[in-house]
C-alpha cells in the first residue's frame, strides 16, 4: 500500500479520539444569549459573588451628586 492509503486508515482510525460528546440542551431559552444560565437572572446570584455584598457602593448624597 502506498504511504498515503496507510496514512488515511490510520488518521481513520485514531478520529474518534478528537470527537467531541455532544452538548447538552439548553434548559431555557434565552432569546439566542450563548452560555447564560438561569442563576444569572438572579441578583443574589451577583452580590454572593462580591466580597463585602453589603457595603454600601453609593450612598445618597453621591447618589444626588451624579
Amino acid at each position: 500500500m502506498s504511504r498515503a492509503v496507510v496514512a488515511a486508515l490510520l488518521a481513520a482510525s485514531v478520529a474518534p479520539v478528537w470527537a467531541e460528546a455532544p452538548r447538552a440542551a439548553p434548559s431555557a431559552d434565552f432569546g439566542g444569549v450563548i452560555a447564560l444560565r438561569e442563576a444569572y437572572l438572579s441578583p443574589g446570584f451577583w452580590a454572593d459573588r462580591l466580597p463585602d455584598p453589603d457595603r454600601v457602593i453609593l450612598d445618597r448624597a453621591g447618589i444626588a451628586a451624579q
